[in-house]
């Protein structure tokens, strides 16, 4: 499918948050989601079965169902709300991103398809991604999109396992049963070699991988979950500054929510 020139504009400036799970991906995505005209997708499920299969699908085909899924579903629903999330006690509540006016202004957008491109000619709109667990295959990404940012999020590599045996997410395949379903996280000789470990073993593993792959990827910058607790304005202007994009009274609000430590 061939996509009009505003639409092809934002798919070659997706902005990718990723690293380790409990690293922070959550609170810069959230703090991220309230930059001016940025549009702001939590962790889209499809994903993280359509990445893994990058390395399966002929390029050609594969990027035919990327492209649709990132644009008819993802940006299309975002900008008119169709995506909007509006239970409060969850990570990716819209009111996390916006305030009621621009709420309800989102609401109100009636665009047909058709017209997508006329609108986001006089409507400016970044994607935001925010996906842990994926670099491997965000590695290849960049490839086909070398323009998309990167944000890799950077935590204390003992605070990540620690948090993660206190989730008991790799106790066993009920606890965390996608990622024991999905060989292709790691590739299958890694896994192989993961799924045979114990469970602190399993996170040391996890982590060390992720890592390793996230120094992989190109035109990123680190984002460090640490610097954020000990000086939040400093760590996200650094962000902003790399991203080009700039800050609201939300997102003011949001980061003031930061707990600090000296």
């Amino acid at each position: 499918m061939k996509y009009n020139h505003h639409i092809k504009k934002v798919l070659e400036n997706v902005i990718w948050i990723t690293g380790c799970a409990r690293s922070g991906t959550t609170i810069l995505g959230k703090i991220l989601s309230t930059l001016k005209n940025v549009e702001y997708a939590y962790e889209p499920e499809f994903l993280f079965s359509l990445l893994p299969s990058i390395n399966k699908i002929n390029r050609k085909e594969w990027l035919k169902i990327y492209n649709a899924y990132i644009v008819e579903e993802l940006l299309f629903n975002l900008c008119t709300g169709r995506r909007a999330n509006f239970k409060k006690n969850e990570d990716s509540y819209i009111g996390h991103s916006l305030d009621s006016k621009k709420i309800n202004k989102k609401l109100n957008i009636n665009i047909r398809r058709g017209n997508f491109d006329k609108y986001l000619s006089k409507n400016k709109k970044i994607l935001v991604i925010k996906i842990p667990d994926v670099s491997k295959n965000l590695t290849i990404l960049q490839k086909y999109y070398p323009r998309n940012k990167f944000i890799v999020t950077n935590r204390n590599s003992n605070s990540i396992i620690n948090s993660i045996i206190k989730k008991k997410w790799f106790l066993n395949k009920k606890t965390l049963p996608w990622i024991y379903n999905n060989p292709d996280l790691f590739g299958e000789k890694n896994f192989k070699k993961w799924i045979k470990l114990n469970e602190k073993k399993k996170a040391n593993f996890y982590v060390k991988f992720m890592s390793m792959n996230c120094k992989k990827i190109k035109n990123k910058t680190n984002f460090s979950y640490d610097g954020l607790i000990k000086n939040p304005h400093k760590e996200i202007d650094k962000i902003c500054k790399f991203l080009k994009l700039k800050k609201t009274t939300k997102t003011k609000e949001i980061i003031n929510t930061v707990r600090t430590r000296k």
